[in-house]
């Protein structure tokens, strides 16, 4: 690498870590339930943000819905956490992020096997919401290095 590139690095480096705590509080996770009877919005905290329930959800009964209610908010958590691992890799690099996962553990994109954290639902149907990827996500900004195989 030349000294502009790393010179060029480094400043991105650093206005992403200006940035680190507003952009983590961006940070969401989205799911929908297999059936598409329930879908979850999640910050990367785990507090749930927002919870749709398609009315035939009641015919699940009291035990299977909260279930599913129950698995579709831990997969949107699952989905903020690893959103919020992308944030942390742009301001600190391959290296410290790395580290940081060595110490917090496997995230979720490598112990489920995804290529990446942009997993969406089905398109929005009518009174159904869609579940896609946040809107104000530049596309450019995407950082390869979460594709790894070695993280």
């Amino acid at each position: 690498m030349s000294e502009p590139d790393e010179l060029r690095e480094a400043e991105d480096r650093l206005l992403a870590s200006q940035q680190l705590e507003a952009d983590m509080a961006r940070v969401i996770g989205q799911a929908r339930s297999q059936d598409g009877l329930i879908a979850a919005t999640v910050n990367a905290s785990g507090e749930l943000l927002q919870l749709w329930l398609d009315p035939a959800a009641v015919n699940l009964g009291a035990d299977r819905l909260g279930q599913a209610i129950t698995e579709t908010a831990r997969q949107a958590a699952e989905f903020a956490v690893q959103r919020s691992y992308n944030v942390l890799a742009r301001a600190l690099g391959d290296e410290f992020t790395a580290v940081v996962e060595a110490v917090g553990g496997t995230v979720p994109a490598r112990a489920a096997g995804w290529d990446s954290a942009a997993v969406t639902g089905p398109a929005a149907t009518p009174g159904r919401p869609a579940v896609t990827e946040e809107e104000d996500e530049d596309v450019f900004s995407f950082d390869l290095s979460s594709l790894r195989s070695d993280r």
